[in-house]
């Protein structure tokens, strides 16, 4: 049965998702965020799916786009009864790629609440893919650095606005044969639509003391980029991107972009740095050389499908 325009109580439907986030991440930020959700979901202005049985929502999927994001549909799906046979939880992802498809735009869900042990080969059977994120956290006064021993190769350049549209050109190189590239923008525009993102706080606001672009011999090989960690529940700095173009790797250009970008950090007083990556990303192995360490409870499969 397709019913339309009916009033759900939201409150009540992701009261649990709610509560496992905050206990999941030790955050009061979280109940605020829904709050603003919650209201637009109860009004039918996002759109949404639910299944309902005994008079109960036992699952439930809706999505938000962004302006300013033209090519993605920001999923989120979540499950009150873990015992759905797999023709209800497809049923959902379908109505996502009904949407994916009508729109052209791609499906990017994650934060699945209570995600049935079936859920990805479910997912993989209708078309989805995934990635696996974890996040990482280095606290700056466990390690040692090599202080004063800068890499005399490369010349280094503070991103701004007059050459972030050069840096989003290598972070789309740097990119393109990684798993990650689908949280990037896609399309002709897709250069644009980042350097806009960027510099409109959509990641947190940009640290330009310590984001650069690394050069030899004038020509740009690779970089990295911080925000303020803002956009986290966790409001330490936030290593956003570090990328090398795929002809200059294995020359050790990413642990000299990475040393020299922690010493500074460490000089700006700042305590800590905070990470995602996809743990089959090369640059994982680095991140742990450093002394990175893995959050296990704050992992994030990420689904996507492309229309």
């Amino acid at each position: 049965m397709n019913i339309q325009n009916v009033k759900l109580d939201w409150d009540s439907i992701l009261e649990r998702q709610i509560n496992w986030l905050e206990k999941l991440y030790d955050s009061d930020q979280i109940r605020s965020s829904y709050e603003a959700i919650i209201p637009l979901l109860t009004e039918n202005k996002i759109p949404s799916r639910v299944i309902i049985s005994g008079g109960k929502v036992i699952a439930y999927a809706f999505y938000i786009t962004d302006n300013d994001d033209i090519d993605r549909l920001y999923a989120t799906m979540g499950f009150n009864n873990t015992l759905l046979d797999e023709q209800k939880i497809a049923s959902l992802l379908d109505w996502l790629k009904t949407e994916s498809k009508r729109q052209n735009k791609t499906v990017i869900m994650n934060g699945i609440f209570n995600e049935p042990e079936n859920f990805k080969e479910i997912a993989s059977k209708n078309g989805f893919n995934s990635i696996n994120r974890v996040r990482m956290e280095l606290s700056l006064d466990k390690i040692m650095l090599n202080e004063g021993k800068e890499d005399t190769r490369f010349t280094f350049n503070t991103i701004d606005k007059g050459n972030l549209t050069e840096a989003c050109d290598l972070i789309f190189d740097a990119f393109r044969s990684l798993p990650e590239r689908i949280l990037l923008p896609v399309g002709d525009n897709k250069t644009n639509m980042l350097a806009h993102s960027l510099m409109n706080s959509t990641y947190g606001k940009l640290i330009e003391e310590i984001s650069y672009l690394a050069s030899e011999n004038d020509n740009a090989v690779g970089g990295v980029i911080f925000t303020d960690g803002s956009t986290e529940l966790k409001r330490i700095p936030l290593l956003l991107f570090i990328f090398v173009l795929d002809e200059y790797r294995g020359q050790g250009i990413s642990e000299a972009i990475m040393e020299r970008a922690l010493l500074k950090i460490k000089k700006l007083g700042f305590e800590g740095v905070q990470l995602w990556v996809d743990k089959n990303n090369f640059a994982y192995k680095m991140y742990r050389k450093f002394g990175f360490q893995e959050y296990e409870n704050e992992k994030t499969p990420i689904y996507y499908f492309n229309p």
